[in-house]
């Protein structure tokens, strides 16, 4: 079975340097035992952080604007250690291998000096009439997806109408029965 390597990024960066470093990290925590992991990228105001479920297979990494490529790969490992079983997080952070705190911290996350980490293309910014062209299209769309829902109302609003008209009527009958069958 291959594993899968699953990354969601909603960061500013490129997905596919964030790929790399998950790659690389995955060897240094995994070595050559393949796992399926999930990691997603979220935007972070301050801080790079995370969070991962230990024996699992997910993990979230927090990033910064303008993060170190060292506390970013520090991270990575950190949580992934943690979906290896990693559990004690004292022991962990003050680990060289997958913590902050031991003073030699940077070398066993040294693969990351050499690594990508650019900035997305920025977006190409739309003139006016292809602005409004992408909203009419928007229009368009959301008029017939209404049409529809209007037809569909339309058509339950007569179907339960009749249902009320025989329902009166069978009613109205047996009503009419009641009093003539009273006389």
């Amino acid at each position: 079975m291959r594993a899968t390597l699953k990354i969601e990024n909603r960061t500013k960066y490129r997905t596919e340097d964030l790929r790399a470093f998950v790659v690389r990290a995955r060897e240094q925590v995994f070595g050559d035992e393949r796992r399926p992991l999930m990691v997603k990228f979220v935007p972070a105001r301050r801080y790079a952080s995370g969070h991962a479920t230990v024996n699992g297979s997910r993990s979230l990494v927090r990033v910064p604007p303008n993060v170190d490529r060292f506390v970013l790969a520090q991270i990575i490992v950190h949580e992934l250690a943690h979906n290896a079983g990693a559990r004690g997080e004292r022991w962990m952070r003050r680990s060289k291998q997958f913590g902050f705190r031991h003073p030699e911290w940077r070398e066993s996350v040294a693969w990351a000096d050499g690594m990508l980490l650019e900035l997305k293309p920025a977006a190409p910014k739309l003139t006016p009439a292809e602005k409004l062209e992408r909203l009419l299209t928007r229009a368009e769309v959301m008029r017939k997806h209404w049409s529809t829902r209007a037809k569909r109302a339309n058509t339950a609003l007569r179907s339960w109408t009749q249902r009320v008209h025989r329902i009166e009527r069978r009613m109205a009958a047996l009503k009419a029965a009641e009093v003539g069958g009273a006389q």
